[in-house]
Parts: structure tokens; sequence; C-alpha cells
């Protein structure tokens, strides 16, 4: 059982460049070491244990200041496996300041069978600021025949654009579910994603579309 954390501020230094000015996390939380590139601060995150298990907890804070731009990654999927009792629980809480950007774009999500996962994401963009936040999930392990074999996925999203609720996302997934059996009519592997983009003068000619 482990009470992971990372908490994370990126600003800009005297030169106008993207930093981390605060950085603190704790296994099964780890980050590479941050690299510019185009002048956007990448920081890759890495939980090194093979996933989440049983009781595991870990809380996500991540704060963009004026000016600054920060992109989050990960260096392959992430797991949640097989619990007998109890759940493994990820809680994220992403702020971006008028003139920030912040681009979260994890590998896709995998609950193995008789996973019990719950995640909760909370971003708060203040007005003239813009973020990227796509999430992927997978029904199972594929591969190796699993499919919806977890025993529930539940998962909240919350976004606020200048202190307006502008996206709400719930859902629970368990196996038998009716959203489960409306996917598996339509599909034999179903997979989800989602991507909400809130950028101030946003074009069709905006890298992001491609």
């Amino acid at each position: 059982m482990l009470s992971g954390h990372l908490d994370l501020t990126c600003s800009v230094d005297s030169a106008g460049r993207s930093h981390l000015s605060r950085q603190s996390f704790r296994a099964p939380m780890h980050i590479s070491k941050p690299h510019l590139d185009e002048g956007v601060l990448v920081v890759n995150v890495v939980n090194p244990t093979a996933g989440l298990l049983d009781g595991d907890r870990i809380a996500c804070t991540v704060a963009v200041e004026s000016g600054a731009s920060l992109s989050l990654t990960t260096p392959s999927a992430s797991r949640a496996h097989r619990v007998l009792e109890g759940e493994a629980a990820v809680t994220q809480d992403f702020r971006v300041a008028s003139g920030a950007w912040l681009e979260c774009w994890p590998e896709i999500f995998i609950p193995q069978a008789g996973a019990r996962y719950r995640q909760r994401t909370a971003v708060h963009v203040d007005a003239g600021g813009g973020v990227l936040l796509a999430e992927s999930i997978a029904p199972g392990r594929v591969a190796a025949g699993e499919v919806f074999a977890f025993a529930e996925v539940a998962w909240s999203t919350d976004v606020f654009a200048g202190g307006v609720a502008v996206v709400r996302e719930r859902f629970r997934l368990t196996p038998e579910c009716e959203a489960v059996r409306a996917m598996r009519r339509q599909f034999a592997t179903p997979y989800y994603a989602s991507c909400v983009v809130i950028a101030p003068g946003l074009t069709r000619e905006s890298p992001c579309w491609a």
C-alpha cells in the first residue's frame, strides 16, 4: 500500500524561460529531468512500479503560473491491478493562470482483471489561460484476452474556465453495467478517449488540431 504524491509548480525565470520553481514527489511517483521543447517545459511523469495495487493513493497537484508553458507526459501505459477489497485511487488538481499553458497527455490507462480504481480530476483555468487535457482508457489487457474483466472503474473530471464550469464528466463502469453492454453491442473491444482544449485565439491552423 503506497501513499504517493506529485506537487509541481511551473514558473518563468528572469530570462522568460519556463522552469519548475517547485517540485515534490514521493513513491510511486517520479519525474524525469525536465527539458525545453520550443519554449514548452516537458516533464515526463513516471511510475516505476508495475502499477497501482489495492489501497494505493496518489495525489497530484500541478500549477502553471502566468507566462509559463508546461507539458506533462508519461513514458508508458498506467495500470491498475486486481484488488481483493478496497480500491486504488488517484486525485489530480491542475491550476493554470492567465497567460499560461498546460498540456497533459498521459499514455492509455489499462484496468486489469479484478481492478477497482477511482480517479478524480479538477482543472481550473483562469481567463486567458490555456489547457489541453487528453485521457484514454482500454477495456483491459486485450492481448491477454481480458476485456472488461475489471471490477470497477469510477472516473470524474471537472473543468472550470474563468471560474465557470464548462465540463463535468462522470462514469462508473462495471463489466455488466448498461454503458458497457451498449458499447459491446457496437464494438468487440471498445476503447474510450476524451480531449478538452481551452485556448484563447484557437484556430484550425493551431498545432493541436494536427
